[in-house]
């Protein structure tokens, strides 16, 4: 009876041992969402941060509380996007967005947190802003390759194990290969001559497409090919569909022999 009911479940779509422990990671990260904004809310109205004992005892509690459950409630959200993305698309855009994700989680965090805590947000935003101006003006190359990838993830050109032709005047002419992974600031690709990253800046200004006579193939491999390995392969299915091709003609051809000759014998056997 078991076993009958195991199966009459399977053959349902009953969920599966993954999709119900994602269930249980998102009903954890709902959880510890609600614990976080009622511990902000209390901390918000029944405490002071400079009032009397018992409204700072209120302020810590309910801040040290938010900040658990709130860095909890973010770091299941990214993980279970990362594991949803992951199934459907490469892990390496996957794993952009979780990166997305946990860095605004804890902006938002930190923020919160010192609003609970009486910090002048507003003198750390000031500096905050000098901070970011000085830093993005140092780090010009290296943040445009991030936003770089990021839209790579949301457009979409290529994806791991592609053979691809990128053509941009900055890298002297067309270049061939074979995507074998991507991350936040490099493409790497697999050439004749070797392994080579590409800036995801490089890749978003340049004209990219797919090999000729070898196409886009979207599908997970562990194994990746050069250009010219992808070619000698290609080459060698034509030349044995030629061989094929040949090699049933010629058959065809013997066959019509073969039946030409029996005809003139029965033909010579029937003027007897």
């Amino acid at each position: 009876m078991k076993l009958r009911r195991h199966r009459t479940e399977a053959a349902a779509g009953a969920p599966t041992p993954a999709a119900r422990t994602t269930r249980h990671h998102l009903r954890y990260a709902g959880l510890a969402g609600v614990v976080a904004v009622a511990s902000f809310a209390v901390a918000g109205i029944a405490g002071h941060p400079h009032g009397s004992l018992n409204e700072k005892l209120v302020v810590w509690i309910g801040g040290v509380l938010f900040i658990v459950s709130a860095v909890v409630a973010v770091r299941l959200t990214a993980g279970e996007a990362y594991e949803a993305l992951g199934s459907r698309t490469d892990a390496s855009h996957a794993g952009i967005i979780r990166w997305l994700i946990t860095i605004f989680g804890y902006l938002v965090i930190l923020l919160c947190s010192l609003g609970i805590f009486g910090v002048p947000i507003h003198q750390l935003l000031v500096g905050g802003a000098v901070t970011g101006v000085v830093i993005g003006i140092a780090a010009q190359q290296s943040l445009g390759n991030v936003f770089a990838g990021v839209l790579l993830l949301l457009s979409r050109p290529f994806s791991i194990g592609d053979a691809i032709i990128v053509r941009n005047g900055s890298i002297n002419g067309p270049l061939e290969g074979t995507v074998s992974s991507m991350s936040m600031t490099y493409v790497n690709l697999l050439t004749d001559d070797g392994p080579l990253s590409v800036p995801n800046a490089v890749m978003l200004a340049s004209a990219v497409g797919p090999l000729p006579g070898l196409g886009y193939r979207r599908r997970s491999r562990v194994t990746l090919e050069t250009p010219q390995e992808l070619r000698e392969q290609r080459e060698t299915r034509e030349r044995r569909a030629r061989e094929e091709r040949a090699a049933r003609e010629r058959a065809a051809r013997e066959e019509r022999e073969a039946r030409e000759a029996r005809e003139a014998r029965e033909a010579r056997e029937a003027d007897r």
